[in-house]
């Protein structure tokens, strides 16, 4: 479950790092101890005044830990395994291991609504709201902490019903489900949830079914007068004002704990899934859970990746982001560790359609944002050769009007069998234009090829080599009939296939496809134009887009590439809107060079 409190999203870092046992595939053991001793030097070198406990950890398999630092300055106490850390929004995932333990004993229906259980707020919209949306911060919810009720009351708040009165009037920000927004109130919510479900006090419901089952001996919703030398102080050195904190923490965060406890949690919920036998992966996003808090003098983080079975958590008594940064410093030190003792890889395999088993012709396949990738075959085969420096990164497998799949390269080594099955997406009913008036006509683009036309040879016989560039419309709505591609030469003997590509405009970049399936022509054409028809189903477009050509056959290579691979005139321009990129879901660069295009629309 993807969470952060100040909403940083950086899960696309964690799943760069890949750690498996496939190593042993290759001939090659881990050396643990070597990620030991690098991780250790990197605390030593480059955050040595930290003060706090570390855990690193493989399927129950410590790789690092450590405590340093005090948990009491004034006394001079070290901080310990079992010290007690606040948590800050990190003590969420007790409110999310308790809503998760009712819906697996099916008392509990995560897309039941507020008014189920009784939860009625001023807003006539809070009716709508599902248990799902406040665990995913949907519900259009956000903080309490500057409401007078609670600035004004804070220190006396140490019970559920007690916040409930203080945000019953707080309106929502947006519809319930519409968009995402961190939200504390949502937490509160979910204790309140629980409370009715289970018939317990939100605070007896944890410890009993939560800290005494998981064994947490040394966590606790600690009494601001309960903090005693077993408790890390929170050193802080920023200024700014202080948000007023309750008498202790709630459902939405503020409990403590120590790192051997949550070392205990993670064994039983993700490493041994015994916790939550069924319900474990609603915890997860793209296989990783991901969870932080910070407060003043408070930095906490969790990481878990079911791929790898690797967790990282940090906690510390001083000021975010040192767990963020910390953790970020130990993925890299983990990822070169490993990246020295691998191999390089050859993958080979065939890409598959979940519901009738055939071969995807010309899927997308490589390592995103880098210069690593290919395309499947007409048959749906590939193979792809990956360099050592990558091995720890993840494949992505993409084709129009698919799911796209990520597979970590290291659990494909140790497979061994390379048949990926992609999910056809869910279409939505086309809808139905019934024109008011007579559409107008044009043709946008390059109506006629210029004289001072080259042709680009792009992407060194490479399958996923494309080239593209920006159309605005005259009008939108505006509904696509054609697309033409100037052809300036072509040496080939037999045919050649390009692809159309046709992607929204993100940040002026190319974004996600607008096509719902792979448009190719197979062509002998020596020169001239190859037609793209959407005569039969025009494509309806509403805001600018960026239309080009895909290369999508492999040359044998490079000194035949340059003969097997046809030139698409273009002309040197300085706008910004041409791209190109070199490999299979590679970087898009910008070009100098705009490719001769002409393009059909009524609007």
């Amino acid at each position: 479950m993807m969470i952060n409190e100040r909403g940083l999203k950086w899960i696309g870092l964690v799943m760069m790092l890949q750690l498996t046992s496939a190593f042993g595939t290759t001939g090659q053991t881990v050396d643990y101890s070597g990620m030991e001793r690098a991780l250790e030097h990197l605390v030593d070198s480059a955050f040595n005044d930290f003060s706090g406990s570390i855990l690193v950890g493989r399927a129950g398999r410590t790789i690092f830990s450590m405590s340093r630092g005090h948990s009491n300055g004034l006394k001079q106490l070290n901080n310990k395994a079992d010290t007690r850390f606040g948590l800050a929004s990190l003590g969420k995932i007790f409110t999310m291991l308790g809503i998760l333990k009712l819906v697996e004993e099916g008392r509990l229906d995560l897309d039941a609504k507020m008014e189920a259980y009784g939860l009625v707020f001023d807003d006539a919209r809070t009716r709508d709201i599902t248990v799902r949306q406040l665990l995913l911060h949907t519900s259009g919810w956000g903080h309490y902490w500057d409401h007078p009720k609670y600035t004004q009351h804070a220190d006396a708040l140490d019970r559920v019903s007690a916040y409930l009165e203080i945000f019953e009037d707080i309106p929502l920000d947006f519809a319930p489900g519409t968009a995402y927004q961190y939200s504390n109130i949502g937490y509160v919510v979910l204790g309140a949830v629980i409370e009715r479900v289970s018939g317990m006090d939100y605070y007896a419901f944890v410890q009993s079914e939560v800290f005494n089952k998981l064994g947490m001996v040394n966590s606790a919703f600690a009494y601001h007068d309960e903090v005693d030398d077993r408790y890390a102080i929170p050193h802080s050195k920023q200024q700014e004002a202080i948000i007023p904190t309750s008498a202790r923490g709630g459902a939405d965060g503020g409990a403590y704990a120590s790192i051997t406890d949550i070392q205990k949690l993670v064994q039983a919920v993700f490493v041994e899934k015994s916790y939550l036998k069924k319900h474990w992966n609603t915890l997860l996003i793209d296989g990783v859970f991901e969870l932080q808090g910070a407060f003043r003098g408070v930095s906490t983080s969790l990481i878990y990746q079911e791929d790898t079975d690797l967790y990282i958590a940090v906690l510390a008594n001083e000021d975010p982001p040192v767990s963020e940064n910390l953790t970020r410093s130990m993925i890299e030190v983990l990822r070169a560790s490993l990246a020295a003792q691998t191999q390089d890889f050859r993958l080979n395999g065939v890409v598959k359609d979940g519901k009738t088993g055939t071969p995807i012709a010309f899927a997308n396949i490589g390592i995103e944002g880098k210069g690593v990738g290919t395309a499947s075959t007409a048959s749906g085969t590939f193979a792809l050769e990956i360099p050592r420096s990558y091995a720890m990164d993840t494949l992505v497998f993409s084709a129009l009007g698919y799911e796209k799949v990520r597979r970590s390269i290291q659990n494909l080594v140790r497979e061994k069998q390379w048949s990926i099955i992609l999910s056809a997406k869910k279409q939505d009913l086309n809808e139905v234009v019934v024109y008011g008036q007579k559409l107008l006509k044009a043709t946008l683009g390059s109506r006629m090829v210029s004289p001072m036309a080259s042709g680009a040879y792009i992407g060194g016989g490479r399958p996923g080599a494309s080239l593209v560039t920006l159309f605005q419309m005259p009008r939108y709505p505006a509904y696509l009939d054609r697309v033409a591609v100037h052809v300036r030469s072509n040496k080939k003997e037999q045919s050649f296939k390009l692809r159309l590509r046709i992607m929204k405009a993100d940040r002026t970049i190319p974004g996600d496809d607008l096509l719902e399936r792979s448009r190719i022509v197979t062509s002998k054409i020596k020169k001239g134009w190859i037609e793209f028809s959407f005569e039969d189903e025009p494509l309806t477009v509403n805001e600018p887009v960026f239309i080009g050509v895909e290369w999508i056959e492999q040359a044998n290579n490079r000194v035949t590439a340059r003969s097997a691979f046809p030139r698409i005139s273009y002309v040197e321009s300085k706008s910004d809107g041409a791209f190109t990129r070199t490999t299979s879901l590679g970087n898009w660069n910008k070009s100098t060079i705009k490719p001769t295009i002409k393009v059909d629309v009524r609007f």
